[in-house]
Formats: C-alpha cells, structure tokens, sequence
C-alpha cells in the first residue's frame, strides 16, 4: 500500500476467505447468528481495505491512522 498498489497475496486470501463463506451452510440458529454477524465485519473488511488503498492513492492517510 505504501506505492499505492494492493497486494495480490492479500486480495487472493480474501477471494479465498469468502470462497469459504460461500460454502458455509449455517444450520443452527447460534451459526445462523454467528455467520450473519461475521459476514458483516467481512464486509467491513474489505471496505475498509478498498478506502486504505485509494487514501494511498491519493497521497493520504485516513485520520484514524
């Protein structure tokens, strides 16, 4: 990130990280819990990866940094 370039290792083990989710069948209602909240912060994963990079792009650093 620090050339405002992703790395295709990381971005392969997210592709790889959701491959497994999309094999997931949640069956009780604790997984169903679990899956459903976990989904969420993959989610917020990858948004918060995807605003590292373009704040790098633009020659920034988000204020939480």
């Amino acid at each position: 990130m620090a050339d405002g370039k992703s790395s295709p290792e990381v971005w392969d083990a997210y592709i790889q990280l959701w491959r497994t989710y999309y094999q997931f069948t949640p069956a009780t209602d604790q997984e169903k819990t679990w899956y459903s909240q976990s989904l969420t912060k993959l989610n917020d994963l990858g948004d918060q990866r995807r605003l590292r990079l373009l704040m790098s792009r633009m020659g920034s650093v988000p204020v939480m940094m």
